[in-house]
């Protein structure tokens, strides 16, 4: 039996799927919420959140094709970035019940699309970013969400691929 795959049954399909993973962060992406539809100047993150280690989390997702997902990510990250938003940031990290006791790491900001497709101008730009952006694809089956790393997204981080070469030269010479 082929199991077909159906549409969310709400009117704001994005917003259902939004609320679902929200509920689920820590399965999906060992993560805790925190806010969702977040204002910040120029924008709304749809969900910040802090991973279980304390890296900061941005998540956005989009139902249908959009060549703009990839560009918000980055925006709030450059927003996340800046000094002023770090202080906010940690503040509502320590306000939160779940999450008051976590430190906040700045090593590493965690950046997450949710998209049913990619555009080729989003492929396109993804691959030339030194940023790591995990970009994850989904269906959505009778009561079942598949959510799926998409292979657009780097899988090596840069500091991973510095490793390797230097490993390389010091077994090889």
């Amino acid at each position: 039996k082929i199991i077909e795959e159906e549409k969310f049954k709400s009117s704001t399909p994005e917003k259902e799927l939004q609320k679902y993973i929200e509920k689920h962060l820590d399965l999906f992406f060992q993560s805790i919420y925190l806010k969702n539809f977040y204002k910040i100047p120029g924008g709304e993150i749809d969900t910040l959140a802090i991973t279980e280690d304390g890296k900061p989390c941005i998540i956005e997702y989009k139902h249908k094709v959009d060549d703009k997902i990839i560009n918000q990510i980055v925006f709030y990250y450059d927003w996340l970035q800046e000094r002023s938003t770090k202080f906010e940031f940690e503040r509502i990290v320590k306000e939160n019940e779940k999450t008051s006791e976590l430190e906040v790491d700045w090593s590493e900001v965690r950046l997450i699309t949710i998209a049913k497709n990619y555009s080729k101008w989003d492929i396109s730009l993804i691959k030339h970013l030194d940023t790591n952006i995990e970009c994850f694809s989904y269906s959505y089956h009778k009561y079942e969400l598949d959510i799926h790393l998409d292979p657009i997204t780097k899988t090596i981080y840069k500091q991973d691929i510095d490793y390797l070469k230097s490993y390389r030269n010091d077994k090889y010479n």
